[in-house]
């Protein structure tokens, strides 16, 4: 973030026009931090599902040599639904690291905040939210793409001015909200019980051993992660016990 803030606010004052994406709380932190609003300036948040420790991402970029050109988290060449591997490009040399994404889709390296998130609901910061629409093969099935399919929410006038502007630049159609709608939109995520010891095995023996031991799906995680949640959400039992807890 740096001096993001500032240079948007001054680049505002000038007359300019601005568009700012980031996470749900960035957005909010930008109109916190501005005070007012500004005709010239498009806020998009994302959907998201928390955010990761930059510490770690550090430290794992500097145990692979650092001076990376580029850094991917969602190459699409297996296609979008299994598109989970970190790249890191330096000159035509390309390493790839398969334990941090595991580490973070479990919840161990994300930041404390983001399990008391205040916006995980359709309330948004942004004037229109983009993300992943994963439910897209069974709403309109031909819509599918190798390449991901994005779904966007309108959430205010200018974020429908924005979208009326470009709509004939896409292809799109309009769906209802419900199968639109992502867990992160209406939970937090859950803080794991592991936690607590990655960092303090962290602490004590460092990234590599942490790799080591958490960042790999065991056979029960994955049959847990693949098939029993998926039909727990879809007969509704996840849903009923949240609501009694």
């Amino acid at each position: 973030m740096g001096k993001c803030f500032h240079e948007i606010q001054s680049h505002l004052k000038e007359g300019r026009y601005v568009l700012y994406t980031g996470t749900p709380c960035q957005c909010e932190g930008l109109r916190r931090f501005l005070r007012r609003d500004y005709e010239t300036l498009f806020i998009i948040d994302i959907l998201c599902h928390s955010v990761p420790s930059p510490r770690i991402l550090r430290e794992l970029l500097q145990n692979y040599g650092g001076n990376f050109e580029k850094i991917s988290f969602r190459n699409k060449d297996l296609g979008w639904r299994t598109s989970y591997q970190v790249r890191m490009f330096r000159g035509k040399e390309v390493l790839f690291n398969d334990t941090y994404l595991t580490m973070f889709f479990k919840g161990l390296i994300n930041r404390p905040s983001c399990y008391s998130c205040k916006f995980t609901n359709t309330h948004r910061s942004g004037d229109i939210t983009i993300g992943d629409y994963w439910n897209i093969n069974s709403v309109i099935p031909e819509f599918e793409d190798s390449l991901g399919v994005s779904c966007l929410f309108v959430n205010n006038e200018k974020g429908k001015t924005i979208f009326e502007n470009i709509k004939s630049t896409l292809d799109c159609f309009e769906t209802e909200l419900q199968p639109a709608l992502q867990t992160c939109m209406m939970r937090n995520v859950t803080e794991p019980k592991d936690r607590k010891y990655f960092w303090r095995d962290y602490s004590k023996y460092g990234l590599k051993y942490c790799e080591a031991k958490y960042g790999r799906m065991t056979i029960w995680e994955r049959f847990r992660d693949r098939t029993i949640a998926p039909f727990v959400r879809k007969i509704g039992i996840a849903a009923f016990f949240r609501k009694i807890r």
